[in-house]
C-alpha cells in the first residue's frame, strides 16, 4: 500500500500514525512525510499495531520505548510510562547538585530508571543508587542504564528496607500516588500500567508517609528530598515533610501550572 494512503486513515491521530510507521520502517518522521507519495509498504504489520492502539494499548508499550529528557528509553508493561511532568524532578535535582562534587543520590521506586539515568547522563561524577520492589522493573532499568553506558547501583528493595548504613545528598522519588478507588484507573493508559506503580493506598498518600519519615535516617545534614505527587496532594505532602522536621519546604509547578513536586531540606 502507498504510504500516503496509510497516513490519510484517521482512526487514530496523525501523530500516532507517524509514530507507528516510524517504528515499523525505522525511519524518522521527516523521511516518512517526504517519501509518502512514492513509498509502498506492507499494510498488515501496520494494521496489527493499529488494532492494538484501537484497543487502548498505550503507544509506548506498542513500540517499546518513550522519550524522556531528550533520550529514548526502553519501556514495557512492567513499568510506568514516563510523563513529561516528571522531567521537573530531574531539572530540580540537577540544579540542587550543581555545585556539589561527586553527589550521592538515591532514586526510590526507579521503575524504568529514567530519573536516575537522566541525572547520571548529565552528572557522570555522581554516585547514584536506584531501587525498586519489582525485579521486572529493575530489569528494564538495567537495560536502559547499559544502553546509555551509565554506572548506577540497582537494588531490589521495598523503599529503604534493603539499604544499610548509607547517607545521601539527595533522595528522589516518583512513588505511587493514586488512591485505590480513583475512577481514572479504569480509563486511558492507566488501565495497562502496573498497579504497583500507580496505587498509593486508600488516599494515595501511603508511600509518602513511609518515604519521608524513613528518609531522615539516610540523609546528610543540609541534604534534600524531592518527591512527585498528585495534582491535589501538595498540601498533604507539605505537612508530612513538616511533621518530619524538614525545613524550607518548596513546591514546584508542572507544565500545566499545577503543584507537582515538593522538596524539603534536612536540617543540620
Amino acid at each position: 500500500m502507498l504510504l500516503k494512503n496509510l497516513l490519510k486513515e484517521n482512526k487514530i491521530p496523525f501523530s500516532e500514525r507517524l509514530i507507528l510507521l516510524e517504528y515499523l520502517l525505522k525511519k524518522p518522521k521527516s523521511w516518512i512525510i517526504a517519501h509518502a507519495d512514492e513509498m509502498f509498504i506492507k499494510a498488515d504489520p501496520y494494521y496489527k499495531l493499529l488494532q492494538k492502539r484501537l484497543n487502548g494499548e498505550p503507544i509506548s508499550y506498542i513500540i517499546g520505548s518513550r522519550e524522556f529528557y531528550g533520550h529514548n528509553f526502553l519501556i514495557n508493561s512492567d513499568v510506568l510510562i514516563p510523563r513529561p511532568d516528571t522531567e521537573l524532578l530531574v531539572d530540580t535535582s540537577l540544579e540542587f547538585i550543581s555545585n556539589m562534587n561527586n553527589p550521592k543520590i538515591l532514586d526510590l521506586g526507579t521503575g524504568s530508571g529514567i530519573i536516575a539515568i537522566s541525572i547520571a547522563i548529565n552528572r557522570p561524577d555522581a554516585e547514584i543508587w536506584a531501587c525498586d520492589i519489582s525485579e521486572k522493573a529493575l530489569n528494564v532499568a538495567k537495560k536502559n542504564a547499559k544502553n546509555f553506558n551509565v554506572d548506577i547501583k540497582f537494588l531490589c528493595s521495598d523503599w529503604f528496607k534493603s539499604i544499610y548504613n548509607q547517607k545521601f545528598d539527595l533522595i528522589l522519588s516518583n512513588p505511587p500516588y493514586i488512591s485505590n478507588n480513583d475512577t481514572h484507573l479504569n480509563i486511558g493508559d492507566l488501565r495497562f500500567e502496573p498497579n504497583i506503580a500507580l496505587i498509593g493506598g486508600l488516599d494515595g498518600l501511603s508511600a509518602f508517609y513511609t518515604i519521608i519519615s524513613e528518609s531522615v535516617k539516610f540523609l546528610k545534614p543540609g541534604s534534600m528530598i524531592w518527591v512527585e505527587h498528585g495534582f491535589n496532594q501538595s498540601k498533604d505532602v507539605y505537612h508530612i515533610m513538616k511533621n518530619n522536621n524538614f525545613i524550607n519546604i518548596i513546591s514546584k509547578k508542572d507544565l500545566n501550572g499545577i503543584d507537582r513536586i515538593c522538596g524539603g531540606y534536612f536540617p543540620y
